[in-house]
């Protein structure tokens, strides 16, 4: 939720044409699907602690590199071929790393007849904090980025890419608090051996009507 969104901003400063903007929206929902591919094959049984400091890092990384884009440091690509591979690269590597190591957590960690629930609420704050949130607090940032007269809009976002980079700095220490693989098993077990009583409690009772 703390994280802001600069999207908007970066798709201006692209200038691409909309054919080459909808090419890139498909990049990333088939990057989605290579996530899935990348965790079920490599990175299953990986720590979740781990995947998700891993995803910080390459969110970082990728800060870096829209840095370099808005200074037109391409690495003699064009425009559209960096941000086609950095979107391939990236995308892939945070959905695999973070949000699919948390929604499988939340799935191990969720009893029985809630989980639509569960999943529900998780999804629609990570909506809330992807396309509204975010955004608005981009845009807060980039305003006050932008607001002076001596800053253009190439150093607003400059600004605003090193703001994400401290904050996603920060989220490293957050994932300290996550819950273990240990701990995990523990409320699994826990989860199970109530389930086991109440499911025994039924049938004592089924007895006695009987």
């Amino acid at each position: 939720m703390i994280t802001p969104s600069f999207k908007d901003f970066l798709d201006y400063y692209y200038n691409f044409d909309p054919t080459f903007d909808a090419f890139i929206e498909i990049i990333v929902f088939v990057s989605v699907l290579v996530a899935t591919i990348i965790y079920s094959e490599f990175l299953e049984d990986k720590g979740m602690k781990l995947l998700i400091r891993v995803a910080i890092i390459a969110l970082m990384i990728n800060n870096i590199f829209n840095i370099l884009l808005t200074m037109n440091v391409t690495f003699g690509m064009s425009k559209f071929t960096y941000v086609t591979l950095q979107t391939i690269f990236f995308d892939s590597v945070y959905q695999a790393f973070l949000y699919l190591p948390a929604f499988v957590a939340m799935a191990k960690l969720i009893p029985e007849h809630v989980e639509t629930s569960v999943f529900a609420l998780l999804k629609s704050v990570n909506s809330l904090q992807v396309l509204v949130y975010g955004r608005l607090l981009g845009t807060a940032i980039f305003s006050a980025a932008n607001s002076a007269s001596v800053i253009n809009m190439r150093e607003a976002l400059i600004i605003c890419m090193i703001v994400t980079t401290v904050v996603a700095f920060f989220m490293l220490f957050w994932a300290s608090i996550l819950p273990s693989e240990n701990e995990i098993e523990s409320v699994q077990r826990m989860i199970f051996y109530e389930k086991a009583q109440k499911d025994r409690g039924f049938d004592r009772t089924k007895i006695d009507l009987n």
